[in-house]
């Protein structure tokens, strides 16, 4: 029943605004699974502003900074971009932009979205092209030049690369976030520095690749030298014909 997920994300938004609970990293990504798993992302429009509404009042509130960012982004990077249903793609993608915007580039998680750019800005649907191409801008923006994401613009098409410079001639810097963390209201702060960013881009790109390192599949070393000639080969006279 579409009224009743309605009332049911209005309701979590709520919940989200006012109570201390929904400011956990973990709760943020789960319910980002459900809504990109699910039918939120891909219902009328009523539903898709309640569910985006969502996932940026869990980023907002996130206790640690812009952790409860990270979990969002890293949700929609991983499972929206990966989706079926080219709403749901599109609507990813939106949102990543939407939170660069809101929260400031620096708070996303800078190495999952430059591992993801290359399928964002080489996306059938140009409508999530176009999304990915503020999406880089936004950062370069943030860093003050281009460099932290040349690999990405290295293997951007001409007429994209022309873009990118465009957007950032006519736009140099970025824009004051639109919401901000609530964890770091009230503070002194002058926007994030292009070496902020960069720390972050570096520190976020060891991360991914000890996570990657940590997941790889466990093999059974003993199985596999055993389908090999090791042990006929240890028997042999000679050690120059092992």
């Amino acid at each position: 029943n579409a009224g009743a997920l309605d009332a049911a994300l209005q309701c979590a938004l709520v919940y989200a605004d006012h109570c201390g609970g929904a400011c956990s990293a973990d709760l943020a990504a789960n319910i980002a699974k459900e809504i990109v798993k699910g039918s939120s992302f891909s219902s009328r429009p009523t539903t898709l502003k309640l569910s985006t509404a969502l996932l940026l009042k869990l980023m907002e509130v996130g206790a640690d900074g812009a952790s409860s960012v990270h979990s969002v982004v890293g949700v929609l990077l991983s499972l929206g971009l990966a989706s079926r249903k080219p709403k749901v793609v599109s609507n990813s993608a939106s949102l990543v932009l939407e939170s660069a915007l809101a929260f400031g580039a620096a708070c996303l998680p800078l190495a999952e979205v430059s591992n993801s750019a290359s399928k964002i800005l080489s996306h059938a649907n140009g409508e999530v092209r176009e999304f990915g191409m503020n999406i880089l801008a936004e950062i370069c923006r943030s860093v003050g030049s281009k460099s932290a994401m040349q690999k990405v613009i290295d293997n951007l098409k001409k007429a994209q690369v022309a873009q990118l410079d465009s957007m950032l001639e006519s736009q140099p810097s970025p824009l004051p976030p639109t919401v901000g963390l609530r964890s770091q209201r009230g503070q002194q702060t002058s926007g994030d520095s292009g070496v902020d960013v960069m720390a972050a881009l570096e520190q976020g790109a060891k991360e991914l690749e000890a996570k990657r390192f940590a997941s790889r599949k466990a093999v059974n070393l003993m199985n596999e030298v055993a389908k090999t000639e090791y042990a006929a080969k240890l028997k042999l006279a000679k050690w120059s014909e092992k």
